[in-house]
């Protein structure tokens, strides 16, 4: 039996959790001890499924009250980095002393990492650390530097960036990086995700695995449903001009958005549309929908692409837009910014992709194609690593870590 911590650092949806749940229950039937350190202690029930529980080192500007006191777009992760408190000096050093602290209590012989650089930076060259994620949250550690991913340039300075993080680490007592991407080094990155929606394709070394999803997802056969299933975890505000726009399209709207306040969902009944307040079985909505609505979450983009049904993608933010720009390059359906909705378009479109049988006959071959792909995931394939590097470990050394 093993020790195994599992962390959680960045990012905000609900896969994050059961990705870890999945993992640390898989993990435990192998006869190892996990505890877990989540950004969100609260999320996805984790505290009630018996694991020790810790509270990870939080990112600066994750925390509301100073949540906007940063002003950088982002076109890529190092501006996402930046953006979350990489570029406030003594931030890494302070969160690399959270995680010793954590190290320190639960004496790990390996740690997970998901989307977790902090965690990485504090167990390299001590702890054996498994990287897991999407191909977004897990960039290849070995570019030289991080590309954009968006029509634009990167607004951070990452030479100046990775002299003040190497300083950070230096006071750590870490070893400095030859380049930022390699923030994200691990001894066995698992990247859990379809090739369509890895933005850092040519510079990968390692093979992507099938993403997670809630298996079964039945293949959506014609005739299709006749509803157009709608999926918001964001703010309501996030989707600016969305609501209206499906109130014109004609199609029956099923939404389910857990973030909805009383006086929200009230409005949206009244236009319409049938509110679901709790998550439904993603075989419930392949049953009932011939089009999917979303603001492009790893989980629901995939999911889609495997039960055939078209996708128009709302995306809020970068990692968003490298989804819904995947979506369309398979010709899986359609996206558009927030900001760029107008009502009655976007309605009319809509529907038309609803009713358009060319698109319905490319997501069924794509899904074709994409299904033999499932089977072992994100959590068997951790596991074989897990095992894999405590064996290497117990080769090497019986010395005790550092």
């Amino acid at each position: 039996m093993a020790r195994v911590l599992i962390g959680w650092e960045l990012g905000a949806h609900s896969g994050h959790v059961r990705r870890i749940l999945s993992i640390a229950e898989m993990l435990t039937r192998a006869g190892h001890a996990v505890s877990l350190a989540l950004q969100r202690i609260d999320a996805g029930g984790a505290g009630t499924r018996g694991f020790p529980l810790f509270q990870a080192p939080i990112w600066p500007r994750l925390i509301a009250s100073i949540a906007g006191t940063s002003t950088i777009r982002t076109h890529s992760e190092a501006d996402i980095l930046a953006r979350l408190g990489l570029d406030i000096p003594g931030t890494l050093s302070a969160l690399i002393a959270g995680w010793d602290a954590i190290f320190a209590a639960a004496r790990p012989d390996v740690v997970i990492a998901e989307y977790a650089p902090a965690l990485l930076c504090a167990a390299a060259a001590r702890i054996p650390s498994v990287g897991i994620g999407t191909a977004f949250e897990l960039p290849p550690a070995t570019m030289p530097r991080f590309p954009s991913l968006a029509d634009k340039p990167a607004v951070t300075d990452e030479a100046a960036l990775l002299a003040l993080t190497n300083g950070e680490l230096a006071r750590a007592g870490r070893k400095p990086l030859a380049a930022l991407p390699a923030i994200f080094a691990c001894d066995a990155p698992i990247v859990s995700a379809f090739a369509a929606f890895d933005p850092y394709a040519q510079w990968r070394e390692t093979t992507l695995v099938p993403p997670q999803l809630p298996l079964p997802i039945p293949f959506a056969a014609e005739p299709r449903g006749p509803e157009a299933f709608v999926y918001w975890p964001e703010n309501f505000a996030a989707a600016g001009k969305l609501w209206d726009a499906l109130a014109t399209s004609g199609l029956p709207i099923r939404l389910h958005a857990p973030s909805l306040l009383a006086a929200q969902s009230n409005r949206l009944a009244a236009a319409g549309l049938v509110i679901e307040p709790n998550p439904l079985p993603f075989a419930a909505i392949v049953a009932r929908s011939r089009i999917i609505v979303s603001h492009g979450g790893a989980g629901i983009t995939s999911s889609a692409l495997v039960a055939g049904l078209p996708h128009v993608v709302v995306p809020i933010d970068l990692e968003k837009s490298v989804q819904a720009l995947g979506v369309t390059r398979l010709g899986a359906g359609g996206w558009s910014p927030p900001r760029s909705i107008v009502p009655e378009r976007f309605g009319a479109d809509l529907k038309a992709l609803a009713h358009d049988p060319a698109l319905a006959a490319r997501c069924r071959a794509e899904a074709e194609r994409l299904r033999p792909l499932l089977g072992r995931d994100c959590a068997d394939h951790t596991l074989d690593a897990v095992e894999r590097l405590l064996s290497a470990d117990r080769a090497t050394s019986n010395e005790p870590r550092p």
